[in-house]
C-alpha cells in the first residue's frame, strides 16, 4: 500500500491509560474520523465479540493481538453493514491499526472462526457469503503474482531508472496503478487470473506505445520480445500475446476496452487513430491501437498518477490495493504459482480442448446408442443442465454479476463450452478403454449411472475453473450444483487423469491437492456419501452413523433442471438415481476397500515425513502406521474428524509406549512445518455429541478422552516386552495373583497425604499437593503412562513454562495475545504420480496381506508401510 512504510511509525495506543473499548474509540475517532452514528455501530460490534478474544490467542504480545482484532472488527463492519456507506477504506483501517496486509489476511480466518456464532446472530447465517473474506484473500494473492509479473515485464521492455531515495520511476508506478484502474473499471470485482493477465498484457501494450523513446530498453530486432511481424512491421499485440502465452484475440479485445476507458479517466486526452506519423510508433504495425498524446510525458505524469492513486485507493467492495513497486511487502509472502504456468495451462484449454466439436463425437455416439436403450439425449441434456448450474449467468445489474468475470455471459458461455468438450473427450477415451477390456460396445452399466456422469462433469468443470484460476468458483463450488459429495468425486479423479494424457502438470497437481483434501477430511464430514456406502458394506457401523446423522441426502434429480425428464410419471433421472443408489453389498465393499487403501497411502506418506522431522527410526514409523491401520479398521474414530488428528495421536501414543523422548509439543511443532497443516486440526477436534451439539476440544483432550480408550488394547501390544508384562500384571493383578504369594496390603492405592505444607519459615506460604482425579487414582501405572500429562503443557503446542507466562498475561491484562494462522501453502509435484496413477496390473499381482493388516503385525519380508509412489498392494479388511 502506498504510504504504508510511513504509517508504520504511528505510536501505539497507551495501554496503561485506556481500556480496550476506549482505545478502539480513539482509533475510530482520531484515525478514521468516524461520525457518531458509525462510531456507535463500530463500538456495538466491538462489545458483541470482544469477550471471545482471550479464547482465540496462541501467543505474542497483547498489543499486536488487539490491533489485529480491531482491524478485523472494522473490516467486518465495512463489509457487512450494508445500510451505511462507510467513508473509510480497508487500506485506511490497516494503516490506522498499524497492521500489514500480510498479517491481516493471515489472522482474519482465525478471527472469523472464533466469531462465527456471534456474527451469525448479528448478520445472518449467510454472512460469510457477503463478507467475501476468502475472495479478498485470494484476490490479494493473485495481485501479488500479477505485481511480480508486471515488474518482470517492465524490466524486459523499459529502463529501470531509480530515484535518489531508492524508489522506482513514476512511469513504473503509473503502469501498475493503471492496471489496477483497468481491473476495477473493466473487469469484475473478482476476475480470474487469466482474465487479469490478459488485461495486464493490454496495459503493457499501452506502455510500449506511449513510453518516451529515451526510457525504452528494447530493440525492434529482438525476436524473443517481438516474434510476430508482417509487411507493416512488428505486430505488437500478436507479439506480446505470443510471449505471454495468451490468446491474441482476448488481448486485443481487452486492449480495446482499455482504450475506451482512458478518456473517461483522463478527460483531457483524446485518442489519435492514425498513428503512422507518431515517432514513438515507427516500426510497429499498430492496427487497432490508439495513441493518446501526453499520457506518459513528464509534464503530465504527476497529475495522471495522482488521479490513478485516488481511483485505486480501494477496489470496490473493500479489496485492498497492491503495494507499490517500492514497498517491501511483496517479499513477505511465500512464492505463489507463476503467471506463466497459469497462462500455459490456459493455452492447453485454448489449443487442445477449444477446437473440439461441441457435440459428442461419432465414436461416443456409437457407444451411447449401443446401450440397452439410446441414451444420447439423456447424456447431452444432463451435461447442458449441470454446466448451466455450475456456470450461471446472473441478471445484469445484480450484485453477483459484478463479483467476477463469470458475470459476463461471454465468459460463462466459453467456460461451459470448454467443460463440455473436455467431458465428451474424456468420456470417449473411457468408453474406448472399456470396449477394449470387455470387447463389447454395450456399456450400459457405466453409461447409465447418474452419479458417474455428474462426477465426470464436476471434474471437467473444476479443471476449467482451475485453469483460469477463478476466485468465486473455487473448489468445492462445483459439488453443490452437481448434487454430489466429495467422496463421489474422489472415485473418478484417478480415472479422469488416466484417460486424459495431455492434462498439464499444473492441473494434475490441482487434482492431487483436491484428492488429498477429500481423503483427509471432506469424505469424513457429515453428509458425505461415504457413510451411505459404509452402512451397506459394514452394517455394524450403522447405529453410530445414524446416531450422529452422518448419512448424505439422496441424489438430487435433474427434474427441476430438465422439464422433459418429468414427462410420463417418474423421471429418467429418478430411475437412474435409484438404480445408482442400490448396488450390491459387494460393490459397496469394493468401493470402501479402495477408499481405505488411498487413505492409508496418504497416511503413510505423512507419517514418514513427520517422523523424519522428529528424527525417529523406521521401526517407529512402522508402529505408527500399524496403529493408524488398527484405527481405520474400526473406522468410527475417523467420523467427523481429520486424518491428521489420528496421525498426531498415533505418533504420540507410539512414542509414549516406547518411552521415547517426544512430547506433543515436539510433534505439533514439526507438524506445523508440513504443507497441509492447519491450526484447527490440533486446536479444534470433534469429541462427542451432547444434546445434539458437537463438543470439541484440543488435540490433547481428544487423545486422552477418545483416542486412548479406542486403541489402548493395540498400543500395549507394541510396547517392549518388559513394559507389556508390567502392564498386563498391573491391569489384571487380581486375576493373576499366584496362590501362596505374599498378601497385598490393599487392593486400593495408598491415599497420599493431601495436607498443605508450609514452604518457608519467613513467609506465610503453603503449597498443597497436586490432587489426582478418581480416575487417575484407580488407573494402573502403565495405563496412566499412555495418557498425555498436565506437566507436558495444558496445550499441545507450548511448554509448561509458557503456560505460566500465559497465566501471568491473563492476570495482568484482559487483552488477548497474538492470533495465529498458517498461510496457504503450495502443492508439490512429489506425490502426484503416486496419488493419481493406479497401475491395476501391479495391484492385482501384489501379495495379499489381509492377515497382516488384521493383526497389525508386519511380514518378515515386507515393510507394512506402503510406498506412496506405488500402486495399492494390500487391501485393508473391513471388519
Amino acid at each position: 500500500m502506498a504510504g504504508d512504510e510511513k504509517d508504520r511509525s504511528i505510536v501505539p495506543f497507551s495501554r496503561a491509560a485506556l481500556d480496550g473499548e476506549a482505545r478502539f474509540r480513539q482509533c475510530c475517532e482520531a484515525r478514521l474520523a468516524l461520525d457518531e452514528i458509525r462510531m456507535e455501530k463500530a463500538v456495538a460490534l466491538f462489545r458483541a465479540i470482544t469477550s471471545l478474544k482471550d479464547s482465540s490467542v496462541l501467543g505474542g504480545s497483547a498489543d499486536e493481538a488487539e490491533r489485529i482484532w480491531m482491524a478485523c472488527i472494522l473490516y467486518v463492519l465495512k463489509k457487512l453493514d450494508r445500510n451505511e456507506t462507510h467513508t473509510f477504506t480497508v487500506s485506511q483501517v490497516l494503516r490506522a491499526t498499524n497492521v500489514s496486509i500480510v498479517e491481516f489476511f493471515r489472522e482474519l480466518p482465525q478471527f472469523l472462526e472464533k466469531c462465527t456464532a456471534t456474527l451469525n446472530d448479528l448478520y445472518g447465517v449467510e454472512f460469510q457469503e457477503h463478507l467475501q473474506a476468502k475472495e479478498d484473500q485470494a484476490t490479494f494473492v493473485h495481485l501479488m503474482v500479477l505485481f511480480n509479473h508486471y515488474n518482470r515485464n517492465y524490466l524486459d521492455y523499459f529502463k529501470p531508472q531509480m530515484l535518489s531515495d531508492g524508489t522506482s520511476t513514476g512511469q513504473q508506478h503509473f503502469g501498475w496503478f493503471f492496471f489496477l484502474a483497468v481491473r476495477m473499471r473493466v473487469l469484475g470485482q473478482f476476475p480470474d487470473l487469466v482474465t487479469c493477465t490478459n488485461a495486464l498484457l493490454g496495459v503493457i501494450v499501452v506502455m510500449i506505445v506511449h513510453m518516451p523513446v529515451s526510457l525504452r530498453s528494447f530493440s525492434l530486432e529482438n525476436t524473443s520480445l517481438f516474434p510476430k511481424r508482417d509487411d507493416k512491421g512488428v505486430n505488437l499485440v500478436a507479439s506480446i500475446s505470443s510471449v505471454g502465452d495468451a490468446c491474441e484475440g482476448d488481448v486485443m479485445s481487452m486492449l480495446q476496452k482499455i482504450q475506451e476507458m482512458i478518456p473517461t479517466v483522463f478527460p483531457s486526452l483524446s485518442g489519435i487513430g492514425d498513428s503512422s506519423a507518431v515517432s514513438n510508433l515507427q516500426g510497429f504495425n499498430c492496427d487497432g491501437i490508439l495513441y493518446f498524446e501526453g499520457l506518459l510525458e513528464d509534464h503530465m505524469l504527476a497529475t495522471h498518477l495522482q488521479i490513478l492513486e485516488r481511483l485505486c485507493e480501494v477496489v470496490e467492495g473493500g479489496t485492498v490495493k497492491m503495494p507499490t513497486p517500492s514497498s517491501s511487502e511483496a517479499v513477505r509472502m511465500p512464492p505463489p504459482t507463476p503467471v506463466s504456468v497459469t497462462m500455459t495451462t490456459a493455452k492447453w484449454l485454448r489449443t487442445v480442448i477449444a477446437p473440439l466439436p461441441a457435440e459428442p463425437s461419432t465414436e461416443l455416439l456409437d457407444y451411447l446408442k449401443s446401450c440397452d436403450r439410446d441414451i444420447t439425449e439423456e447424456v447431452t441434456h444432463r451435461g447442458k443442465a449441470l454446466l448451466e448450474a455450475i456456470f450461471p449467468v446472473y441478471p445484469q445489474g445484480s450484485w453477483r454479476a459484478t463479483l467476477h468475470s463469470s458475470g459476463s455471459s461471454e465468459w460463462t458461455v466459453q467456460r461451459r463450452s470448454e467443460a463440455s468438450k473436455l467431458y465428451y473427450r474424456v468420456l470417449t477415451a473411457l468408453c474406448r478403454a472399456e470396449f477394449l477390456r470387455l470387447q463389447s460396445k454395450n456399456l450400459t452399466s457405466v453409461l447409465t449411472s447418474e452419479k458417474f456422469h455428474r462426477c465426470m462433469l464436476a471434474c471437467s468443470a473444476e479443471l476449467v475453473l482451475a485453469a483460469h484460476k477463478t476466485i468465486i468458483l473455487a473448489f468445492p463450488a462445483v459439488l453443490e450444483p452437481t448434487g454430489i459429495t466429495a467422496f463421489d468425486l474422489s472415485k473418478v479423479i484417478e480415472s479422469f487423469v488416466r484417460h486424459e494424457p495431455t492434462l498439464p502438470r499444473e492441473l494434475k497437481r490441482h487434482l492431487n491437492s483436491i484428492e488429498e483434501r477429500l481423503l483427509e477430511s471432506m469424505a469424513w464430514e457429515k453428509g458425505s456419501s461415504m457413510y451411505n456406502s459404509l452402512v451397506v458394506a459394514k452394517p455394524r457401523f450403522a447405529p453410530d452413523i445414524r446416531r450422529l446423522e452422518l448419512i448424505s441426502e439422496p441424489l438430487r434429480t435433474l427434474e427441476p433442471l430438465i422439464p422433459s425428464y418429468s414427462q410420463g410419471g417418474t423421471s429418467k433421472g429418478e430411475d437412474m438415481a435409484a438404480e445408482s443408489n442400490s448396488p450390491t453389498e459387494a460393490m459397496h465393499e469394493i468401493v470402501m476397500v479402495v477408499f481405505f487403501q488411498k487413505v492409508l497411502k496418504l497416511a503413510a506418506s505423512r507419517i514418514k515425513v513427520l517422523c523424519e522431522r522428529l528424527m525417529q527410526p523406521s521401526f517407529v514409523v512402522e508402529h505408527i502406521f500399524q496403529v493408524v491401520e488398527y484405527a481405520l479398521n474400526r473406522t468410527t474414530i475417523f467420523f467427523n474428524r481429520h486424518i491428521d488428528q489420528i496421525l498426531l495421536c498415533s505418533t504420540y501414543g507410539v512414542c509414549k509406549v516406547l518411552s521415547l523422548n517426544v512430547s506433543f509439543k515436539d510433534i505439533i511443532f514439526q507438524y506445523r512445518k508440513q504443507p497441509q497443516s492447519r491450526n484447527h486440526v490440533f486446536k479444534s477436534v470433534y469429541l462427542k455429541h451432547r444434546g445434539g451439539i458437537a463438543e470439541t476440544g484440543d488435540i490433547i483432550k481428544f487423545y486422552n478422552t477418545v483416542f486412548v480408550p479406542a486403541v489402548k488394547s493395540f498400543l500395549v501390544t507394541i510396547a517392549p516386552p518388559s513394559v507389556s508384562m508390567t502392564a498386563s500384571q498391573s491391569d489384571v493383578a487380581d486375576e493373576n495373583t499366584a496362590p501362596n504369594s505374599p498378601a497385598r496390603p490393599s487392593v486400593l492405592p495408598a491415599i497420599p497425604d493431601m495436607s498443605p505444607r508450609k514452604v518457608s519459615a519467613r513467609h506465610n506460604v503453603y503449597v498443597s499437593p497436586l490432587r489426582n482425579t478418581k480416575v487417575e487414582n484407580i488407573m494402573s501405572p502403565h495405563s496412566k503412562s499412555l495418557y498425555a500429562c498436565v506437566g507436558e503443557s495444558t496445550h499441545a503446542y507450548q511448554s509448561p513454562s509458557k503456560d505460566l507466562t500465559a497465566i501471568n498475561c491473563r492476570l495482568n491484562s484482559s487483552n488477548g495475545r497474538r492470533l495465529d494462522f498458517l498461510g496457504p501453502s503450495m502443492i508439490s509435484d512429489s506425490f502426484v504420480s503416486g496419488a493419481l496413477t493406479n497401475n491395476s496390473e501391479a495391484a492385482a499381482n501384489a501379495p495379499n496381506n489381509d492377515a497382516n493388516v488384521d493383526q497389525g503385525v508386519p511380514n518378515d519380508n515386507q515393510s507394512p508401510i506402503p510406498d506412496p509412489q506405488s500402486p495399492p498392494g494390500k487391501r485393508p479388511r473391513l471388519e
